[in-house]
């Protein structure tokens, strides 16, 4: 267990589960952000494999014995990417998980089999081989879409992957509203600077994954222009009308009806907020 820099008991709680259980082992550490305490745990790893856990949500009962059950009949796995539940602020719960499990071994499929299934890039519905996991850190420098960074980098060294219909975890996602076009965005404002940078490393670090489909190439530049588009989106708290023009001309292919289109639904959601 990582507490990082946490004031509000969790320190003591992590201290009575570790004198209860000699397996457990708590690293306390001034905050440092996740991406800072994910790195102190892999540095201190000592299992054959690697889960990780986010504070706010659940693994699910068994979760573990899903894990061991597939490595125990397909040994030279290397990573292990599961099915998982999301609950909302309504506490509707949607079941996320593949029809069948597999096998794969080709890249290109690692990160289709991942992108078309929803199980994407998340880390906490994935299960690491040591040897795998320990070879990659996590960027301490970006503090959106890390988690998905480290996953794919995963991946690219990775030989084999099993993808498992069974359900693992239940995701929290109380951080998340929709804006109004159609993606949901944390309701928390990010530096547009960071996400830039985070979707041309997630874009990189895929590419690691290509083999020359035309399919993945073009889901690739798919997800990079979305994350783009976030960019620009959270560049508008800032009233800065030329930083939005160049944005737009150096990422977006000068979409500049796109760039009025996104002002409208920033605006609207301002009138919204004004009007509560």
């Amino acid at each position: 267990m990582i507490d990082d820099g946490s004031n509000d008991g969790s320190a003591e709680c992590c201290d009575h589960c570790a004198s209860l259980d000699t397996r457990i082992k708590v690293i306390h550490k001034k905050n440092g952000g996740p991406s800072q305490a994910r790195n102190i745990g892999l540095e201190n790893a000592k299992g054959d494999w690697i889960v990780f856990v986010d504070a706010d949500d659940t693994l699910l009962p068994g979760a573990l014995g899903v894990y061991l059950d597939i490595i125990s009949k397909h040994g030279k796995v290397d990573i292990i990417r599961s099915g998982y539940l999301t609950k909302g602020k309504s506490g509707h719960v949607r079941k996320v998980a593949i029809d069948s499990p597999c096998l794969v071994s080709s890249k290109e499929e690692f990160y289709l089999k991942s992108r078309n299934s929803s199980y994407g890039g998340f880390l906490w519905n994935t299960c690491y081989s040591r040897k795998i996991a320990q070879q990659v850190r996590m960027n301490e420098e970006i503090s959106w879409c890390e988690d998905h960074i480290y996953t794919y980098q995963c991946m690219s060294i990775a030989n084999k992957i099993f993808f498992t219909n069974a359900l693992v975890y239940k995701y929290s996602l109380d951080d998340l509203s929709a804006i109004g076009y159609g993606n949901c965005l944390s309701t928390k404002k990010k530096d547009y600077k960071m996400v830039i940078k985070a979707a041309e490393a997630d874009r990189n670090v895929k590419i690691g994954l290509y083999e020359g489909s035309q399919e993945v190439l073009s889901a690739i530049q798919i997800s990079y222009i979305d994350k783009i588009q976030k960019a620009l989106y959270y560049s508008l708290f800032k009233f800065e009308p030329l930083t939005w023009i160049k944005i737009t001309k150096k990422y977006l292919n000068s979409d500049y009806l796109y760039l009025c289109k996104l002002y409208l639904v920033y605006i609207k959601g301002k009138i919204r907020k004004l009007l509560k």
